[in-house]
């Protein structure tokens, strides 16, 4: 996938967020989580395609590959989504702390990409 692909999929993914955010119902939080996780994911492909003329088209192994490009910050970023994806993907429950959490992630993926 292209980097404008990445660009649109991030897009698309939160733009499902908005509807779900909108409906204010704690039962979707973790889908929120997961399509957040999503858009981080496509937000990397897209700044590194950006930044540095080329991206990993794997999640695995992504945190690594930005520490090579010297984007340290946001493969910390990255690793903290990983870790808060999972709780919130395998755990029994998933708050609304847990949610914000990640939002915040997101929103610092999306900064960086666009910066």
């Amino acid at each position: 996938m292209l980097g404008s692909g990445h660009l649109q999929a991030a897009q698309n993914a939160e733009s499902a967020n908005t509807t779900l955010l909108q409906a204010a119902n704690s039962n979707y939080n973790r889908t929120i989580i997961e399509n957040a996780w999503l858009a981080s994911f496509h937000w990397i492909c897209y700044g590194c395609d950006r930044k540095h003329g080329q991206h990993s088209d794997k999640h695995m192994g992504l945190a690594r590959y930005l520490v090579g490009l010297g984007e340290g910050l946001t493969a910390d970023a990255w690793r903290d989504m990983e870790k808060k994806r999972q709780g919130g993907a395998y755990g029994n429950q998933v708050s609304d702390a847990d949610m914000k959490a990640v939002l915040n992630l997101l929103y610092q993926i999306r900064t960086w990409a666009n910066s």
